[in-house]
């Protein structure tokens, strides 16, 4: 995930790495996964990530926002998801946890 490190989510994550997402890309099955988040500084790893949105025909140009990929602000945070869980409108949870 690109996302701007000059923010207090920053410190915020340094103290305390976890984080929860929800995404509802149709409001009848929620999603929601429960990470750990860690800043990722290799520079090649963040180029990699900056052109994989700017390829991707649902992402967008980072640029917008940072100029470009050795943007101070620029940072590349990787989630690795402990726990997953799809909700349904009939009443079915399906749940994903790591072992």
């Amino acid at each position: 995930m690109l996302t701007d490190r000059s923010t207090p989510k920053a410190g915020h994550i340094v103290q305390h790495p976890f984080v929860s997402l929800a995404y509802i890309g149709d409001s009848t099955k929620p999603a929601y996964a429960e990470c750990r988040a860690e800043w990722v500084e290799d520079f090649a790893e963040k180029q990699r990530v900056w052109d994989a949105f700017v390829r991707s025909p649902v992402g967008y140009d980072p640029a917008l926002f940072y100029e470009r990929v050795s943007h101070p602000d620029l940072g590349l945070l990787k989630l690795t998801p402990w726990r997953i869980q799809i909700d349904d409108t009939d009443g079915e949870t399906l749940i994903w946890e790591q072992s």
